[in-house]
């Protein structure tokens, strides 16, 4: 075959071997430069994929940057950590607080009748619902209750395992060993406070007196209010409802006087009405107002009304009513001098058989003023602030601060440039052409013994894998758009002092376009305008009049101010320019959040507390518009880093499907090289043995 000729050249005497040689080398060349080409690709996709990086580390810190909490930060300080601290959230201010702890919240502890073992069976069969945890409710609010199943052959432990392995549950169950042969389920709850888990059945009795003896089956409720004391702690029921004693409201004239009244309208266990009221009296006790209440449900069935040992009015059926209590109370000024008492309604609870820990509330004084808490991390009391109680101390008022943390707060807006910095660093660097010279490698021997003209000394050039290629510049163009950008919205609605980076005093260097931070000018921002700031920076909406409040937004919606009629429920789908373009919106939620499904403004929800009309203003901040325009570039069909990727992967396909086909026309080549030349030296062979054979013919004739 072909590929096995052997041309030795010896008939021509030509070196056909090396000629052949020289002559595929040069069509190798081609498939060197296809190689070079692939090679080039390669490197380009290289560092293609650690820029996706970087992009992806910069939208990770504007994701996290464009999030309510992120620019919320506050240090505190405690006079004494030991008894309370302080922190704030999203929502919090800057503040000074005196503080005093009169008692912790505790948490509630129940027990079953004796069981003589813990590991056999005990003849329980049925479902209950245990009531979730606090934790449990805030991650999914359509969870209240959880059900364990028990069976006829379950032991305590069973029991005590199935509860434990039910998830969210808002206690925990443990077996305790009471004395020799009497163990019992131990039921915690996982929250402290006065109402922190309830437990009913579902099927059959499990928790009753025949089965766990956890409960008793009475109907049972206590107030979401407390009767509290001004000086701070639960009020008794000897307390004095008319006077000072009682907590009854800030400010003056806010205390009960002689000529109120409590009113209340409810209905008992059996479902007939308990209606009511009470006429104060200088000497009217919490007592009294129990009294009252036990004899207006007591007209119509058998109930106990108490007091519990955090102030609460707790009401128990004593005649095997099934229906839930319902009791609301409010005060009367029937005299107008102002009085004023936090009432309320019933929660329905679960009266235990065995309480061996009551639940209590913390009560503590918040700069001279009675405060109740369920736990001991108040977070009601001050909005987007927490007041984490530690230990109870009657004997000192402990001084908490809480202000915002300036150099934590610059940190994360510096971890948005950086990483900003780092992309463009990276780009520019990889887009380099360096273009050097050196006498050593001139063009020719002269040049290098008479030390060469510089203008002949030969070039080296370098590019980075993106030089001279258009797609990273563009994708730096639209990075740099992005962040350099105003957001006119701002200061048009009067929204913020700042609409750009620059006027933030955060400037790009005329070098390379990085930007860097004035420290003072920064801090000096947050002390004048720190809400700007986050507007500057955060994804939100907001309305002109009281009642319009942002509820959410789609990656399709585009900043601007848009007109709300939540009377019509219409939505503006245009960036308002002087026209309306209002449509009718859909509602979601409990009727009160209007979204819009088109135009400008689609995927804008806006919540709402009245019918009003007004402007809303929604901003997608620099760190929002950083990740919408990262999400965009990264889209799986049509993303510009998606689509960039996939080209250069392309190119490396292409070029490889090149390479087989140029080396496989190297090799034919070489092998067409290769029969000419041997049938060359077949030829040259045969002429030069007709040749002999001729002289030597010739020789003879003329001998």
């Amino acid at each position: 075959m072909a590929e096995n000729l052997q041309v030795s050249g010896l008939a021509t005497g030509l070196d056909t071997s090396g000629i052949i040689d020289s002559l595929v080398k040069v069509e190798q060349g081609r498939v060197i430069r296809a190689e070079n080409k692939q090679k080039d690709y390669q490197l380009k996709l290289d560092k293609f994929n650690e820029l996706k990086t970087k992009l992806q580390d910069f939208s990770t810190v504007a994701a996290d940057l464009d999030k309510p909490k992120s620019l919320n930060l506050f240090s505190s300080t405690s006079s004494d950590t030991e008894v309370a601290l302080v922190s704030g959230d999203s929502e919090a201010t800057s503040g000074n607080y005196d503080v005093k702890v009169l008692s912790l919240a505790t948490s509630l502890k129940s027990a079953s009748k004796s069981f003589a073992a813990y590991n056999t069976a005990m003849g329980v069969a049925g479902t209950f619902n245990i009531s979730a945890s606090k934790s449990s409710k805030a991650a999914d609010p359509t969870v209240t209750d959880v059900t364990v199943s028990v069976s006829a052959t379950d032991s305590l432990k069973d029991v005590v395992n199935k509860i434990n392995r039910a998830k969210g549950t808002g206690a925990t169950a443990s077996i305790f060993q009471a004395a020799p042969g009497d163990y019992r389920l131990m039921m915690t709850a996982v929250d402290e406070g006065t109402t922190a888990f309830t437990m009913e059945n579902a099927t059959g009795n499990p928790l009753g007196a025949a089965g766990l003896g956890l409960i008793t089956n009475r109907v049972a409720a206590r107030t979401e209010f407390d009767f509290r004391l001004a000086a701070g702690g639960p009020a008794t029921t000897s307390t004095l409802i008319a006077g000072s004693a009682l907590f009854s409201g800030l400010g003056a004239g806010t205390a009960i006087t002689s000529g109120d009244a409590i009113t209340w309208t409810g209905t008992d266990a059996q479902g007939a009405a308990a209606n009511g009221s009470y006429n104060i009296t200088g000497a009217s006790t919490v007592q009294d107002v129990l009294t009252a209440v036990e004899t207006a449900y007591g007209t119509n069935t058998n109930v106990a009304v108490s007091l519990s040992s955090s102030g609460e009015i707790l009401i128990k059926d004593l005649t095997g009513g099934t229906a839930d209590f319902v009791l609301n109370m409010s005060l009367t000024d029937t005299d107008a001098s102002g009085s004023t008492l936090s009432l309320g309604e019933l929660k329905a609870t679960t009266d235990f058989s065995n309480v061996v820990a009551s639940g209590k509330k913390a009560f503590y004084l918040l700069n001279d003023i009675s405060i109740s808490s369920d736990s001991n991390k108040d977070k009601e009391s001050v909005v987007g602030t927490t007041f984490h109680l530690k230990k109870a101390d009657v004997s000192q008022t402990v001084k908490l601060t809480l202000d915002l943390d300036k150099d934590g707060i610059q940190k994360k807006i510096q971890n948005f440039i950086d990483s900003y910095n780092s992309v463009i660093k990276f780009i520019d660097t990889n887009s380099k052409v360096e273009v050097s010279q050196d006498a050593n490698k001139s063009g020719s021997l002269l040049d290098q013994l008479s030390g060469g003209n510089s203008k002949d000394k030969k070039q080296t050039v370098k590019k980075g894998a993106f030089a001279n290629d258009s797609t990273f510049q563009s994708l730096r163009s639209q990075l740099q758009n992005v962040v350099s950008g105003r957001i006119t919205e701002l200061t048009d609605m009067g929204l913020s002092k700042y609409n750009s980076l620059a006027s933030l005093g955060i400037t790009a260097s005329r070098y390379d376009g990085t930007l860097s931070i004035d420290a003072d000018d920064l801090k000096s921002a947050i002390d004048t305008d720190f809400e700007g700031i986050k507007r500057l920076f955060l994804t939100g909406g907001y309305g002109s009049v009281a009642g319009l409040d942002y509820a959410g937004s789609t990656k399709d919606t585009k900043t601007g101010v848009y007109n709300i009629n939540t009377a019509t429920n219409q939505i503006d789908t245009k960036k308002t320019q002087g026209d309306v373009s209002l449509v009718t919106g859909t509602l979601s939620g409990d009727n009160n959040i209007l979204n819009s499904n088109s135009g400008d403004s689609k995927g804008l929800g806006v919540k709402f507390d009245a019918a009003v009309p007004g402007q809303f203003t929604f901003v997608r901040g620099l760190a929002g518009q950083m990740k919408s325009w990262y999400d965009k570039a990264t889209n799986f069909v049509d993303g510009f880093v998606t689509q960039t990727g996939k080209s250069f992967k392309t190119r490396i396909s292409t070029q490889e499907i090149s390479i087989d086909d140029l080396n496989k026309k190297v090799d034919s080549y070489k092998q067409r090289l290769t029969v000419q030349f041997s049938k060359l030296e077949l030829a040259v062979s045969r002429l030069q043995s007709q040749s002999s054979a001729f002289q030597a013919q010739s020789s003879g004739f003329r001998r």
